[in-house]
């Protein structure tokens, strides 16, 4: 399962069930690296973004890397919805991601994801 930013931001803030959704889940958990710099960009400081990284690994989140097939599916994604739906540039990675490797994807921004076809989204608590 890929978890989106929504999902580690309530972790982060503190939500008790953010917190059981990743302490408590028997599924490996995996995240882009978009996500882990989306979360960085919501500290403070570069100490702090460097510590969400660590958590996130603490974790034991698997951070997926872009690749050719990231990239390219990421492109299609923007290019089929960025003018129907308005999907950004970084949540068409994140669903690309989710794709290419057949995962679902946690989210709390379900309006972000829904139209893209052939995505699995769930929406963890």
């Amino acid at each position: 399962m890929i978890v989106d930013s929504t999902v580690f931001i309530q972790f982060f803030r503190d939500n008790p069930e953010a917190r059981k959704f990743f302490l408590d889940t028997d599924e490996q958990l995996e995240t882009s690296r978009i996500v882990v710099m989306e979360v960085m960009a919501g500290t403070k400081s570069g100490a702090l973004a460097k510590k969400a990284e660590k958590q996130i690994l603490e974790l034991g989140v698997k951070i997926v890397e872009l690749d050719e097939d990231i990239s390219a599916r990421g492109g299609i994604l923007f290019r089929d919805y960025y003018h129907t739906n308005g999907i950004g540039i970084m949540d068409a990675f994140v669903a690309a991601t989710a794709l290419v490797h057949g995962q679902k994807l946690a989210t709390h921004n379900v309006k972000h994801f829904k139209f893209i076809k052939g995505l699995d989204l769930i929406v963890p608590y």
